[in-house]
């Protein structure tokens, strides 16, 4: 048991450092070091991961966004889906219309 704590906090506390590795490189992030942060077990640095980047509209972001589409976190599926949106290039629109009809999505009517 002390163990499993033990992974689990190493594993916390390495996904916020790279979360504020994230936060610090603004638009020049790299692609592994997203993909690392929204790999990450805990949902709450998956979320800040998207949430810092999803306004940069960058196309070489876009198959990530798709994977994150997947993600058990509703807030995180959310925010992908509006990043590509965003992006708005014909791939990042193929994959957001293939997860809505597919059914990966729920499209949320106000």
């Amino acid at each position: 048991m002390e163990n499993l704590e033990t992974e689990q906090r190493r594993v916390r506390e390495l996904g916020f450092q790279k979360l504020n590795e994230l936060e610090s490189a603004g638009k020049d992030v790299s692609v592994e070091l997203l993909l690392k942060c929204l790999s990450n077990p805990y949902q709450y640095i998956r979320i800040r991961a998207i949430e810092s980047v999803k306004d940069y509209e960058r196309e070489d972001f876009t198959i990530i966004y798709g994977v994150a589409l997947n993600d058990k976190c509703d807030s995180v599926v959310a925010e992908a889906a509006a990043a590509l949106a965003k992006i708005n290039s014909d791939k990042a629109l193929e994959i957001l219309t293939n997860a809505f009809f597919e059914g990966d999505i729920e499209p949320v009517c106000n």
